[in-house]
């Protein structure tokens, strides 16, 4: 799944017109924190979480159901980890 960034601006210490349009959360993932050190990456997560858990929380969509591309893509990561995790029937035996 790819999640595309909407905004091309980030706020904080300003605005700072740093994300081109289009570009992808996994575009700037390899393009920053990929090359962050660990120390760097978990206090980059600590924002993050921090700054999540003070949004507003109605903001959040809490439907107790899922939707057709949320069941696809748990089924697709099931059948990934069980391809993985489970031995095949050959090397049971």
């Amino acid at each position: 799944m790819s999640w595309k960034v909407e905004a091309n601006t980030v706020r904080g210490l300003g605005e700072v017109d740093m994300l081109e349009s289009g570009q992808t959360v996994e575009d700037i993932y390899a393009e920053v924190t990929r090359c962050l050190s660990l120390t760097e990456r978990l206090k980059l997560a600590s924002l993050l979480l921090n700054d999540i858990a003070q949004l507003d929380v109605t903001a959040i969509d809490q439907a107790n159901s899922w939707s057709e591309v949320d069941q696809r893509e748990v089924a697709a990561f099931a059948w990934q980890y069980a391809a993985t995790a489970l031995p095949d029937e050959d090397e049971a035996v």
